[in-house]
């Protein structure tokens, strides 16, 4: 059900915010806006300019990076490919707006290659990423101004956060088979998150490749796909 739960953006207005997530972190409810100016005569989006409205919560969250690269990537939860979009965050960090970041569309996707530009027929999800914290520091606590999101204190202890995973690696590669029509194998070959007592640590999303499964069809074919979980509700929906 969450993946039907999409932010709409309408592509006609060009020069208007829109808002691109809701989510929260460290304690403080934010919003992500933007504005895309594209080539003229098509979607294409040349550039950006993105906001983050930090509603509630002591920490404030800013924007530390944005990738220059929208690329198109098999999405087996949604059940075609959608353009995803990576912007990093950071706590403690006040920089609430970004102008004229450059962006272009990268689509190497076959069967695809008509995803030139933005439409309805393709999802835009925003991943989130955030930077690691200059103020925390894992083997010293004490010195720590800030405790990252992977850990949290107990008393002068950290311990690692975990998370049960919705999707066992079969029902996952099933997914998998079915979004590429596979009868055969489908082999997980980079899996980013690390047993721990049975279930999966917590990662804080520093790396791009961390929303990434990397996965090999039986006939060789390597594809990336995006990650069915963790799953955050960042789906856009272009109108």
């Amino acid at each position: 059900m969450h993946q039907n739960l999409k932010t709409t953006f309408s592509l006609d207005l060009e020069n208007q915010w829109q808002t691109l997530i809701a989510s929260k972190s460290y304690g403080t409810f934010f919003t992500l806006h933007g504005k895309f100016k594209y080539k003229t005569g098509t979607k294409e989006p040349i550039n950006c300019d993105l906001y983050i409205q930090n509603f509630s919560g002591l920490i404030t969250i800013g924007i530390d990076h944005v990738n220059t690269q929208i690329k198109l990537i098999h999405d087996p939860l949604m059940g075609k490919p959608c353009f995803v979009m990576y912007v990093t965050l950071k706590a403690l960090h006040a920089n609430d707006t970004v102008y004229n970041k450059e962006v272009q569309l990268f689509n190497n996707l076959s069967g695809h290659l008509s995803a030139n530009e933005f439409s309805k027929e393709y999802n835009l999800k925003i991943e989130i990423l955030y930077s690691k914290l200059n103020g925390f520091n894992k083997d010293d606590l004490k010195s720590s101004t800030i405790v990252d999101l992977n850990y949290k204190r107990d008393g002068e202890s950290l311990l690692k956060n975990t998370f049960s995973e919705p999707l066992n690696e079969d029902t996952k590669t099933q997914l998998y088979k079915n979004y590429f029509n596979s009868n055969d194998d489908v082999t997980i070959l980079e899996e980013q998150e690390l047993a721990f007592d049975g279930r999966k640590t917590m990662r804080t999303r520093n790396f791009q490749e961390e929303t990434i499964d990397k996965i090999k069809l039986s006939n060789g074919d390597i594809h990336d796909v995006i990650k069915p979980y963790p799953c955050y509700l960042s789906y856009v929906q272009f109108v």
